[in-house]
């Protein structure tokens, strides 16, 4: 089982705007910003780090989303292959949605939602959160959030924090075929799931496998190549191991195993076409210093 005892330690979210989406982010979550360059911010979400950034050619061209179609090539390098993320369009993508878990989910809908102000923070705001659902930004990404009662106790597996991220939902056309993906072929450890779902824990979060809401709906999001936005990491030891054994499964890695600034990366699909990868971390980081975070999650 190939990723059985790795940890789902970072997510990586394609955006438009840093510097807008940076600062939306850090206010309406709270989490702390592990650093940021000219192109990605890192932040600590409690149970695992989430990096948004900005890749080249990719949301060149904001005022004709729906017509324009966006080469996707990472500045600088990745941890992932370039070539096969060649094409992405700028459309809502209720596939992948980040969930969040707050006290006070109010300043998260004025800040990320922007349908009120700080004294609106009432019971009744955070009823309307629940009815809410999920809250879609500027770049059709997804995020929801789940209202604790105040006074109640606020736990990080990992470490506190204001809004701890602790679970990744991802939208599949077909359940049962992703369950077996996810559970077999990967290794990833079940646990007790709704109808309709199937939930993985993967360190500290858990992903939440659900069906897609429309015929097609992901199949066409994935033809968009909107489903290249996230990109989930799995920290391994020994990449080429980890690799090997998946390939047994029947996982491809159309680039095989990358070297970057970065550490060593491979990527690979779920049957839908959502992003997954392998990340062997390098020995020390480049210009953004993740390390005392990533050992605390992997609990070094």
């Amino acid at each position: 089982m190939a990723l059985q005892n790795s940890k789902l330690v970072m997510i990586w979210r394609a955006v438009s705007e840093l510097p807008k989406t940076s600062a939306k982010i850090a206010q309406a979550t709270g989490w702390p910003k592990i650093g940021e360059n000219s192109y990605a911010a890192m932040f600590d979400a409690g149970n695992l780090m989430v990096g948004y950034w900005v890749q080249q050619g990719l949301f060149d061209t904001l005022t004709k989303p729906s017509t324009t179609s966006l080469a996707l090539k990472p500045r600088g390098a990745s941890a992932c292959g370039q070539a096969s993320f060649s094409r992405m369009m700028l459309v809502s993508n209720p596939a992948s949605e980040f969930v969040i878990r707050s006290a006070f989910p109010v300043n998260f809908i004025t800040t990320a939602a922007g349908v009120g102000g700080p004294a609106e923070a009432t019971a009744a705001r955070v009823e309307d959160l629940k009815a809410m659902g999920s809250i879609v930004d500027d770049d059709g990404n997804y995020m929801a959030v789940e209202p604790v009662e105040a006074g109640a106790k606020l736990a990080a597996e990992a470490a506190p924090a204001a809004a701890p991220f602790v679970s990744y939902n991802r939208m599949v056309s077909n359940l049962d075929k992703s369950r077996e993906f996810y559970g077999k072929v990967l290794g990833l450890t079940g646990v007790k799931s709704k109808a309709g779902q199937a939930n993985f824990h993967v360190g500290h979060v858990t992903i939440s496998l659900r069906k897609e809401s429309a015929v097609g709906l992901v199949r066409s999001l994935h033809g968009s190549g909107r489903l290249n936005g996230d990109w989930a990491l799995f920290a391994v030891d020994d990449i080429e191991k980890s690799a090997k054994e998946l390939e047994k499964g029947g996982v491809r890695f159309p680039m095989g195993i990358e070297d970057s600034g970065h550490g060593r990366g491979a990527y690979f699909t779920d049957p839908d076409g959502h992003v997954l990868n392998l990340w062997q971390p390098p020995a020390k980081p480049d210009d953004i210093d993740y390390f005392p975070v990533l050992k605390r999650l992997l609990g070094k």
